[in-house]
């Protein structure tokens, strides 16, 4: 059974963990990323980005700042994707 991800459990603190403070406004002036509606409307980018090649000028976290994304990390961002991009997680 393919485990559910949500934006607000396990999509944010993946987002909070790498990419402050560049994409988390004020500090940060790059894209914002700081929200569900900025997660969701760039997920594709996101994922491009971070499985660019580790020295890849657009890879990101940019210049190493923060840990690269592992691969179970990323597979979660994807799996969230293919699930619709739930903001919460359903109610039992």
């Amino acid at each position: 059974m393919t485990p559910t991800y949500a934006y607000d459990t396990d999509i944010a603190p993946i987002l909070m963990t790498h990419c402050t403070p560049c994409h988390f406004p004020p500090q940060g002036q790059k894209l914002p990323l700081n929200s569900y509606t900025a997660v969701h409307d760039n997920i594709d980018f996101i994922l491009y980005r971070v499985q660019l090649p580790h020295d890849d000028p657009k890879f990101m976290p940019f210049k190493m700042k923060k840990e690269p994304l592992s691969d179970s990390l990323i597979m979660v961002l994807k799996v969230w994707k293919e699930h619709g991009m739930p903001e919460m997680k359903a109610a039992k």
